[in-house]
């Protein structure tokens, strides 16, 4: 009969800084997993920043920007002066295109090109799409960060789609602190309006977006 000495000697029980060193390898893999996560998306977020940068310098130097610099100094005047009434006002609706996430009130983004359609209500538009003409839009913004940026795409139909251009966008400022309100010139055949966040990764709200017809 082997003796509780045997017995005891025969058992192995480990120490609690055994235990730890034996855990370790697998800490350091949920570690090394966890930075070269945060790393790749670093690397993914720079991407966006200069393709959002690259966009940003080919509208500022691009024609229709230098053309309509009249009309946008003539909108910071006009909501210095006097408020802007239409012929016509458009209640629009944000709906998700796509990289955002709606948390309550607020959204958030989750990806790149973080983009909303702005549809008009049931019946709002004829065949021919907007009526073409000068426009306000307006929006209101809440953000920590006070300022957020859009590029306004104007969308005509493309097949069986929806046919946006870089050509054919407008860029807009939205202060938190304030309300906002642009000057825009829409061509005939536009059936579409596109709204693309530009350079912001916070929580933001969007709302109250009006488009009125001036003449």
């Amino acid at each position: 009969m082997p003796s509780s000495e045997t017995n005891a000697a025969d058992t192995f029980v480990p120490t609690q800084a055994e235990k730890s060193s034996e855990a370790q390898p697998l800490t350091n893999q949920i570690l090394e997993a966890r930075l070269e996560k945060a790393l790749a998306d670093v690397k993914r977020l720079k991407g966006e920043r200069d393709e959002f940068k690259r966009q940003f310098d080919l509208m500022v130097h691009s024609a229709s920007w230098r053309v309509t610099a009249p009309l946008r100094r003539l909108s910071k005047i006009a909501r210095s002066v006097f408020p802007l009434t239409g012929k016509g006002e458009h209640a629009l609706t944000a709906v998700i295109e796509r990289s955002l996430v709606a948390h309550g009130d607020s959204y958030v983004i989750n990806g790149p090109t973080p983009t909303f359609d702005l549809e008009f209500q049931e019946g709002e538009l004829g065949k021919e799409g907007i009526r073409p003409g000068l426009y306000s839009i307006d929006a209101k913004v809440e953000t920590p960060k006070g300022l957020l940026y859009f590029f306004l795409y104007l969308g005509r139909k493309d097949g069986s789609g929806k046919g946006f251009s870089e050509t054919e966008r407008f860029f807009l400022s939205f202060d938190s602190r304030r309300s906002g309100r642009h000057l825009i010139q829409i061509p005939e055949g536009i059936r579409y309006l596109r709204l693309q966040v530009y350079d912001f990764d916070g929580r933001f709200t969007l709302s109250d977006i009006k488009l009125r017809h001036l003449g």
